[in-house]
């Protein structure tokens, strides 16, 4: 199955993305921005920028949606992205405001944890979280704001970023990262570099667009 996100609303396609329906039950006024599946359960994230969070889940294999609640989702900041560790059984939500929340399914319900406070530095909004790998996951935002924690968001590194663009997407794995920021991409070495270098395109060729999302094809960074 294949999900997309528009604004006010989540599509899911069952032919490949030839066509689309609503999904029922998600009834947020704002964006989904993120889709993470964990385990047998699919989350959506979403909301109105300083406004509505949103948690969605579904059980069904995205037939039908309901939201999640929770005392941590308030409604004072949207949640941006979503990713899931399915080796460890958990998914980590970030959001406006320099939010981290681990979110984990016990039974029928879900538990969250708010990480936020061993976020190192001044993280501002944070747009995009990728896992790298078991218990390694990488968060990023406002001001070319990036950092990687190896123990499951305990303890955090920050990682330097050249320049202060909003950081929008992350992918990667344990070996090798690379993140979205603005015109630019950036890739490091994980297990050798402690900063991201540019990535200068074959050909001399130059992007055009903001850079909002970035995924491996085949399970590499040689395809992405």
């Amino acid at each position: 199955d294949v999900t997309a996100c528009l604004v006010g609303e989540l599509r899911v396609s069952r032919d490949a993305g030839l066509t689309y329906a609503a999904a029922s039950g998600i009834t947020t006024v704002g964006p989904i921005y993120g889709i993470a599946r964990l385990g047998d359960v699919i989350f959506a994230v979403g909301g109105t920028g300083a406004g509505i969070a949103k948690l969605y889940q579904s059980t069904d294999d995205a037939k039908s949606w309901s939201a999640v609640t929770n005392s941590l989702i308030t409604g004072t900041a949207a949640y941006t992205s979503i990713a899931a560790d399915n080796e460890q059984g958990v998914a980590y939500i970030v959001g406006e405001t320099g939010k981290l929340y681990s979110v984990k399914i016990s039974g029928t319900s879900v538990q969250m944890t708010n990480l936020s406070a061993n976020l190192p530095g001044t993280p501002g909004t944070l747009n995009a979280v990728a896992v790298l790998g078991p218990n390694f996951l990488a968060v990023g935002g406002a001001a070319g704001y990036y950092a990687e924690s190896y123990d499951g968001g305990l303890t955090f590194t920050q990682i330097s970023v050249s320049g202060s663009t909003p950081i929008t997407a992350i992918a990667g794995d344990r070996y090798r990262a690379i993140v979205g920021a603005g015109l630019f991409l950036y890739q490091r070495d994980v297990l050798s570099d402690m900063e991201y270098q540019k990535v200068v395109l074959a050909g001399g060729a130059a992007n055009t667009g903001t850079i909002k999302s970035i995924a491996m094809r085949n399970g590499t960074l040689d395809d992405f």
